[in-house]
This record gives structure tokens, sequence and C-alpha cells, in this order.
């Protein structure tokens, strides 16, 4: 409340858009006693939805989720290090999230272990034992790719429910996944590795790649492999797009050059009549062709070279959500590493979405984490020693508003009670209301002066009692 009205509020390029009194903000519950929050969209998004979208920020506005981690694929070459092809101008580390995933693989955990402290974009001075490792590691990453490029969302929950020693929902396992597009994920994988299928049917048989053979290929953008890959044959560059013969195929007609796209004479488009081969300036790629990012202003997935990034779609994201209190509550299982690694990463000030701008988070008596996602409020039938009628009072403050109560406590170090996430912990930006205040109006003469005015008789959780619709139906006489 201090920064914001004593600070952000009086900037000349926000004071269009700030609130002008307390009740912008703030409205009495139901009853009128607790002064309640309206909703982002009224009370943040003019200032901070830009910030939430990730407008106007300098590093990438979307989660890395997917990657190709980066490898010194030049000395796992010479070694001969059998990893089969790999992006050389990948130079990223692995994502948390995929390190979350590959958690449930029984030697992954002892494969980082023994890469604990190696750089891998310099293996140069790298051990056997550490060589045999980062060997490991990559095919590890192949094959979640493969696992999640051909099976989909039954492979991300199969992992999940390992991991997490749960079943999932349906509802669950949609905010996780990020309803990830399956095109988007087999096009990656093919940018990345075009001979990845093959590849990792060949590892998983025993007969993996003998030797680095297309180590340091540069799949990136480019669109696959020098044979074809994906859209073409084993052999020579036909393929689902061409016939067994060569050259002519789905997009052909038997013959020889004009087909689906095509009449039958001549090469002219079927539909308008002029010449299936489009202009020059046409068959190029236009230089304002929107990025991934761009595209996905309004949230999702999208490629990065060799990272899928999800942008969070907007305040209350539910894949931010869900994997923060995912990981959040499972931070004290076994593989609390990767867990935490996932949540500290979400709730870095530095992440897209940034949740825990705003939202603090507590650590429970057993050590799990909880994102306050909403503000206090009383549980049900829970009665405060204490109770206030906000409604009632409304008619009586000074020119001073809400400021006649409550004042602000300048010195408070409001922010850092929540560093160290002990819900115990905290500092108010306003001081206590004084007794006096209250007494000014409180007495027998005026406003009367009754305990019971201000303070409940019963405190505590008070359940109403219920009756059993079993017992009714046992009393004699009962309808």
């Amino acid at each position: 409340h201090l920064n914001h009205i004593s600070k952000h509020f009086r900037d000349k390029e926000m004071r269009s858009s700030a609130p002008k009194a307390c009740k912008s903000c703030h409205l009495p519950d139901e009853d009128g006693f607790k002064m309640s929050l309206k909703s982002f969209e009224d009370n943040c998004g003019a200032c901070h939805g830009g910030q939430v979208e990730g407008v106007g920020r300098a590093t990438a506005k979307g989660l890395p989720v997917f990657n190709v981690p980066g490898l010194d694929v030049a000395t796992l070459s010479e070694r001969n290090i059998a990893i089969g092809e790999w992006p050389e101008d990948a130079d990223e580390e692995i994502t948390p999230f995929m390190e979350f995933l590959l958690a449930g693989d029984g030697d992954y955990m002892a494969i980082r272990k023994a890469l604990s402290g190696l750089d891998l974009l310099d293996l140069a001075d790298a051990s056997p034992e550490q060589l045999a490792a980062v060997e490991s590691f990559a095919w590890r990453v192949k094959e979640l790719i493969f696992d999640v490029a051909v099976e989909g969302m039954p492979a991300l929950m199969t992992r999940l429910e390992k991991i997490l020693g749960k079943p999932l929902s349906t509802q669950e396992l949609t905010h996780l996944s990020g309803l990830l597009p399956v095109d988007t994920m087999r096009m990656a994988a093919h940018q990345w590795v075009p001979d990845l299928y093959r590849e990792v049917a060949n590892y998983r048989q025993g007969s993996g790649e003998k030797g680095p053979s297309s180590a340091g290929n540069d799949s990136g953008d480019k669109g696959g492999d020098k044979d074809g890959g994906l859209l073409t044959d084993e052999k020579g560059g036909d393929g689902l797009l061409t016939d067994e013969k060569g050259g002519d195929g789905l997009l052909t007609d038997e013959k020889g050059g004009d087909g689906l796209l095509t009449d039958e004479k001549e090469g002219k488009s079927a539909k308008s009549g002029e010449p299936a081969t489009a202009p020059e300036d046409f068959r190029d790629e236009p230089e304002n062709l929107a990025t991934g990012e761009d595209w996905s202003m309004a949230g999702g997935w999208y490629r990065d070279e060799f990272t899928l990034r999800y942008r969070p779609t907007g305040h209350a994201d539910r894949f931010l959500r869900a994997w923060l209190d995912v990981t959040g509550q499972a931070a004290p299982l076994s593989r609390e590493v990767t867990t935490r690694q996932i949540f500290e990463s979400l709730a870095s000030d530095k992440s897209p979405g940034l949740c825990t701008k705003c939202h603090s988070i507590d650590t429970d008596t057993d050590g799990r984490l909880s994102v306050n996602w909403q503000g206090a409020r009383l549980a049900p039938g829970e009665h405060p020693f204490t109770v206030f009628s906000h409604t009632s009072h409304f008619s009586l403050p000074d020119d001073k508003g809400c400021l006649t109560c409550h004042t602000f406590n300048k010195g408070a170090k409001y922010l850092d009670s929540f560093k160290d996430r002990n819900p115990a912990t905290f500092a108010s930006n306003f001081e206590q209301i004084p007794r006096q205040l209250c007494a000014g109006c409180h007495t027998a003469a005026e406003a009367g002066e009754s305990c019971l005015t201000c303070h409940n008789y019963h405190i505590g959780k008070i359940i109403p009692a219920l009756s059993s619709t079993l017992e009714m139906m046992s009393v004699p006489g009962a309808p």
C-alpha cells in the first residue's frame, strides 16, 4: 500500500490509470464486515497486465520447457562417444521441466550426479567415466523427446504419475501439459534430430549408434537431414509426398508432375487456370514473417531454435499455477532437487508470468510450499474474537477517509517479511488501530459500549449441527 500510494500512483505515466480512492480496489463483502479485493483486471491489469504477458520484456517471453541441451559434439566425435545426431549449435542447459520428467528414470539422478560440475560445452578434459555419463545423458534426453513426440499425453501422464506418486485427473493433465499440440512437438523433434525415430528405436533394441556418425549435424531450423527424413524415403529423397519410383506422388498425378494441386493438362491450376508455380516473389519467405514468440502473443507454445517455450496466456495462467502447486507440494519427496528446481525457477522475479511478484509463498510445517493465490480469509465456521462492520462505519470517517483509522507504518519492513516464507513473520503497512479511536464513539451515551458489540462470545471453529437424513428416516412417525 505504502509504495503504491506514495510512489507509483503519483507517477505521471501511471496517474491516469491509478485508483482515486480505497473503494476503487476494495469493497465490503456480503456481510459488510471484511473488505474484499476486486479482480486483477479491475485493480491491477492496467499497470501489471502487460508485465504478466511479457510485453516489453527484454528476455524470452516464454518459459523453456523442452529443449536439446548443448553438448561439446566435436570432442564427443573425436572420442567416439555414440550419441547419434545432435545439433552442434545448441548451447543451453537442460530445462528444469525436462530434469523433472527424467527424474523418474531409474539411473538419471546417478547420471546427473556424475555430470555435476562438468561443463557440457567443453568436454576436452572429461574423464572416460564422465564421457560415458554424457552419452547416457544424451540418450535419456532423446528418449524423452521421442516418447512425447510418439505417444503424446499418455507418455507425459506416465512420467508425471511416476514422479508424483499419485494418479492424475484429466483436468490436472490438461493444466500440467498446457495442451501441447502434437504437431508442435513432432515438428520440433524432426527439426532438432531428423533421424530421431530410427535412432531411438535402434538404441532400445540394443543396436544403438556405433559412433557419433551424425553428431554435430546442425539440423536447427533448416528442415531435416540431407537424405530427406520424415517427408522422403530412406533411399533417395522421395517418400510421403512422392511416389515410390521417383518424383510423382501425393502432390502429382501418376504420369509425371501434375496431380492434386494441378489439372491434367499443361500444369495449370485446376481452379484458376493459372500456372501452378507461384511467381518468384511469392516463393521466397517474407522478410516480416512473425516469430514464434510474436505469433504466441496471446499465450501458448512456440519453438525458439532448440527450445520449446510456453508463453503465459495472461493472469491466472493455468500452466504456471499448476506447476507451482504440484512442485511446491511435492518438494519434500525423494526427488526434491528437481521439484525445487522448477518451483524456484517459476517463483523467480525473472520468470515469465511474474506470479510471485504479488502472490506470497508459505512453508508448511512438513516442508511443503504453498502459493497464496487468494488473500487471507476466514475458513467456513471460523469465529474470530474481534468483529467489525465496515459498512456501518462508512458514513463516519472525516476527510481522511479510510486513513482515519488505517494510518501508515512508514518504518515497516513489509516486503522483507515475506523473504523467509514463514507465515508467522509479517510486518504490516499499517499501524495497529488504537482502542482510544474506537472509544471516542463507543460510549454508553452514543454508540454503546457492550463487549459483544465488537467481540464474539463463542470463538474458534463452530460447525452448525446438521441433521442426518438417515437418522430422520429412522424416527417413528417421520414421513
